[in-house]
């Protein structure tokens, strides 16, 4: 198989290229979460989606990549962070929101289309372990990863869980982590603040109506190659952004803006 086949594959519409789009975005949802908001009102667990968020770690530490707003507007005041661990499986994953450390970008006292909305949740290392044994962090170190010098392709998604996409009750949640293929449309310097915008392919919008709770999600920058051992195509995976702000949906696409690398290196210096 050569790159141009790989291409040719990539952008067709047949079972093989859905098994493609699945098998990668399946390897970058290891690394995703659907937040939730749990409270205890009347001596029950009652679940409330939250936005998106990535895990990734510094080495040292590990943490929830999200938006500000998912933080603050609703986990910051629940008794627990619930997150999704696996699929097509009942199970609930709390985490005591006060023993979870968040810090990130300055809070701005009002938040418009420019954030800043950052945040970075660090988890109590006694869940790291659970955590690994289903997902995986993705390495957000000083050291970055080396060029890949094979020729290559390269294509994005966003990975985030939209609210219109789930079911839900007062105590249980049935939700979807959807990878939606974007096409970048450039970076911004706003603030001394560095942001990235997508354009993300929706297609079906009659059942998602926005973007809601696609915050926090991540960017993801997908390199896909030759592996000369198979003759098959495989991939790496490089975070780029974090998603913030979604514009309205016009047809069966929807702008979303997203705090790019640098600002996430500013954020995890912080912390």
């Amino acid at each position: 198989m050569a790159l141009k086949d790989v291409q040719d594959l990539f952008c067709g519409s047949g079972r093989e290229t859905i098994d493609l789009h699945f098998k990668i975005v399946r390897d970058i949802g290891a690394h995703t979460v659907a937040l939730f908001a749990v409270s205890v009102p009347d001596g029950f667990d009652h679940f409330e989606l939250a936005g998106s968020g990535t895990l990734v770690t510094t080495g040292d530490s590990y943490w929830i990549l999200t938006a500000a707003h998912v933080w603050i507007e609703k986990l910051k005041g629940a008794k627990t962070l619930g997150i999704s661990l696996r699929t097509n499986t009942n199970h609930h994953f709390p985490m005591e929101i006060d023993t979870i450390a968040a810090c990130g970008l300055d809070i701005p006292g009002n938040w418009n289309e420019w954030g800043p909305d950052l945040m970075l949740l660090r988890i109590p290392p006694v869940h790291v372990g659970t955590i690994e044994a289903n997902k995986s962090f993705f390495y957000l170190g000083p050291q970055s990863r080396p060029p890949l010098k094979t020729d290559h392709l390269e294509t994005s998604f966003l990975l985030g869980c939209p609210y219109g996409l789930g079911t839900y009750t007062q105590v249980h949640a049935d939700v979807e982590i959807r990878g939606f293929p974007v096409n970048e449309m450039g970076n911004h310097i706003h603030g001394g603040i560095d942001y990235l915008d997508v354009d993300a392919y929706v297609h079906d919008p009659s059942t998602m109506k926005s973007l809601g709770g696609v915050s926090g999600g991540g960017l993801w920058k997908v390199k896909i190659f030759i592996d000369h051992s198979t003759g098959k195509p495989d991939w790496v995976l490089d975070l780029e952004g974090v998603a913030f702000w979604g514009f309205p949906i016009d047809g069966t696409k929807a702008i979303v803006r997203c705090h790019a690398l640098e600002s996430i290196r500013s954020a995890i210096s912080r912390c």
